[in-house]
């Protein structure tokens, strides 16, 4: 069985940083990149569903799910980053990384401008109180 990373296949912006993981990861791997209206896995929750608009997610065979920093930490261990994501693992560099990814998880229109030059991806209104 494949790990999964699970990503919001409406986000412009996450399916480009899909793409570059895919290049990084390279062809011939142990992942599955899925959208996350696309999943057809048992380990799926609408509660998953619902967090894989604002994260990466990875599940792995033993089912281990991680979100986030936590996901692309995870799948940088098979890639020539894996340094980095050794790195990554130890406060406060860890917490520096997790806040950066919220940052840019919640800013992801400008970001798309800045980096791809498009307004791919706009995110989803906050619930109300």
């Amino acid at each position: 069985m494949k790990t999964l990373l699970i990503y919001d296949g409406e986000c412009g912006f996450c399916r480009r940083s899909v793409d570059i993981l895919w290049d990084l990861l390279g062809k011939d791997n142990h992942y599955q990149i899925v959208a996350n209206h696309a999943v057809n896995d048992p380990r799926w929750t609408p509660e998953l569903l619902k967090k894989s608009e604002r994260f990466f997610i990875t599940i792995a065979p033993d089912g281990a799910v991680r979100f986030g920093a936590d996901a692309v930490n995870f799948l940088l261990r098979s890639t020539r980053y894996r340094w980095l994501s050794i790195l990554m693992k130890f406060p406060p560099l860890l917490w520096f990384e997790r806040a950066a990814y919220r940052y840019v998880a919640n800013h992801r229109q400008f970001f798309s401008r800045l980096f791809f030059k498009t307004d791919s991806c706009t995110l989803p209104p906050k619930p109300g109180p």
